[in-house]
């Protein structure tokens, strides 16, 4: 499956991604990430673009993950807390705060592209360069991402 993101052009996953899911998907979670550390870009699923300071993209929020079958069911539990409950924008009156990313996934739709280090590639790493990269094409953040998780290369 390739996926091309245009803020990553030059970057090893332009090739394409090792994989992509909805995040809600009651089937669950690839296999094939199992046991890897790596990065992960979860996009909008409907036509929606964020719009950024120089263009849009549908990039909710990118992560890593030293165990990515972990904390990618970690996401999809809180959507899933959002999905089940009966409140306006999919909040309960009694339930607790949950990170704007989670809103925009519940309203947006979530589809996760994922990228397995290989070799020597660390995690933290390859996430600042995804960082880096994004704020270079779009002078902002993703609308997910809270803080500045990157350092310049």
């Amino acid at each position: 499956m390739k996926k091309y993101f245009p803020f990553l052009k030059g970057y090893r996953p332009v090739l394409g991604a090792e994989g992509g899911f909805l995040l809600d998907d009651p089937k669950g979670l690839p296999f094939d990430m199992e046991g890897y550390s790596g990065v992960y870009i979860i996009e909008t699923t409907d036509n929606f673009k964020f719009p950024y300071p120089a263009g849009n993209s549908k990039v909710i929020y990118i992560g890593k993950a030293d165990e990515l079958r972990s904390r990618l069911s970690q996401h999809r539990h809180h959507l899933n807390r959002l999905n089940n409950s009966k409140g306006e924008w999919g909040m309960a009156e009694e339930e607790p705060w949950v990170g704007s990313k989670y809103q925009y996934m519940y309203v947006h739709g979530a589809k996760v592209y994922y990228y397995k280090c290989r070799g020597q590639q660390e995690a933290k790493e390859e996430e600042s360069r995804i960082m880096w990269a994004f704020y270079q094409k779009y002078r902002a953040l993703p609308v997910g991402n809270g803080a500045k998780s990157y350092s310049k290369l």
